[in-house]
Formats: structure tokens, sequence, C-alpha cells
């Protein structure tokens, strides 16, 4: 047989295996927001609780009064105790202090958690010690589950954590928490970067733009990830300041 014909065979062998389905992204190596998206579990359309899947993030608003909030996801009792998060104020009209709408830490802590395959909700937390209250960044918590940690760096912080969550899957995203030029607080999580550099986040918070919930969009930081310096909410967090970054690590061998 000819080294042509062998050739000629050999490419129609080619033309006839199968076509090679692509990889799918991973949560890291997504660079829009639709890919985020696609990797985001959100509550079943008449609101009720799903499962956590490793290298996904499972969804929690914050917003008791908006589209999107499931409630099961903040009770840490029976509806009506003091373990119920969505409730304001306690028996003879006791204001909490905290609650739902103000605890976006403790949502952007358990979809940190969700991305490791942790299946823990805010309300979660407060079944877990019998508190109503946990302080962040939640190392009571993190203490009581097994082979996991609160990552720390002593230099270039928000840098080397970004880099071991895209570097090592038992890292999670890093939650990212600030003040608003405003004075207020708030907390997203961020877990992918553009290639020109702004990152993508996720936000407990609901918001709306062009008459749609946003869940997912990009803001940018500073050299050194002290400073928001851009954001697709411009008004409200151009010039926040980075007041921590967190991040926590399973131990297990895989």
């Amino acid at each position: 047989m000819s080294g042509r014909l062998l050739c000629l065979l050999s490419l129609l062998c080619l033309l006839a295996l199968p076509a090679r389905a692509e990889e799918p992204l991973t949560l890291p190596q997504c660079q829009t927001v639709e890919q985020v998206e696609a990797l985001v579990l959100y509550p079943t359309d008449d609101m009720q609780p799903v499962g956590v899947e490793r290298g996904l993030i499972r969804y929690i608003s914050q917003d008791t009064r908006k589209p999107g909030f499931c409630a099961d996801y903040w009770l840490g009792g029976e509806p009506g105790s003091e373990l119920d998060l969505t409730l304001e104020e306690g028996p003879f009209r006791r204001p909490y202090q905290y609650y739902a709408r103000n605890m976006c830490t403790r949502a952007v802590y358990a979809m940190a958690l969700s991305y490791l395959g942790i299946d823990l909700t805010p309300g979660g937390m407060s079944a877990m010690t019998q508190k109503r209250v946990v302080d962040a960044p939640y190392d009571e918590t993190t203490d009581l589950l097994p082979e996991f940690e609160r990552v720390t760096f002593s230099a270039d912080v928000f840098q080397q954590m970004y880099e071991a969550y895209q570097s090592d899957p038992n890292c999670s995203p890093v939650y990212l928490y600030f003040r608003r030029p405003s004075g207020s607080t708030h907390a997203v999580l961020v877990v992918a970067r553009r290639e020109d550099g702004r990152y993508i986040v996720i936000d407990p918070k609901y918001r709306e733009a062009n008459g749609r919930p946003i869940h997912v969009y990009t803001i940018s930081l500073n050299k050194y990830g002290q400073k928001i310096t851009g954001s697709d909410f411009r008004s409200e967090q151009y010039g926040s300041t980075v007041l921590g970054c967190f991040q926590w690590r399973l131990t297990e061998k895989e």
C-alpha cells in the first residue's frame, strides 16, 4: 500500500472520530459575568432551598422583602423563634440588632463554604451554635467543622488569597468586606477575574439594572486590593475601603 494511500486512510479515520467535547469551565477560569452565572445555584422557582455542589456557588439572598429570597436558608430554629433570622423584632417588639437584611457577611461566608461542598446556611450557623449572633469572620463555626480552616496571610492578602483560590480547589473564593463612602459596610464574594483585570463578584444584596435582578457584577481594585476603584454600581461603591479579606480551606486529602 502506498504512503499516500496510508495518509488518506489515516485522515479519514480521524475525521470519523467523534468531536471531543470541551471541558467545562471551572469557576476560577470564568472571565465573564455570564460564565459565572451559569455556575450559580439559585433557589427553585417557588423559593425552595437547593443543595450544594462542590465547585459551584449556592446563592443566598439577604433581602427578605425582595424576589429571590429563600427563608429556609435563614432558619436556625422554628419560624418565629429566637433563631429565625428573618425576624427583625423579638418578643414585645424588641428590635434585634442583627437579622437577614443586615447579615451580608453571613450570607457571603455560607456561599464561600458552598463552593467547597459544605452545606451550611446562615440559619444553620445559628442552629449549630445555638446563638442568634455569631461574630464574623465566623471562626466559631469554622472550628466546629472537621478538616476545615480559615486561611491567613501576613502581606498582599487579597492577591495571595485570590492566587490560592485559582490554583487550589481546596481553597474558597475570597470574601471581601468593605466600607462604602456613605460609611455603611458590605461584603461580596470574589469568584473570577476578567481579561481586563476587573473582578467578578457575587452579591447577597438585591440589585436591579434595566428592570432585571443583578446578583453577579464586576468591580476593580487598586494594586494592593485595598480600595474599590470601579464598580458596575459605581455611585455606591467607588472609593470604598477594603476592611478585610477572608478565605477558607479544606485540609483533607483528596
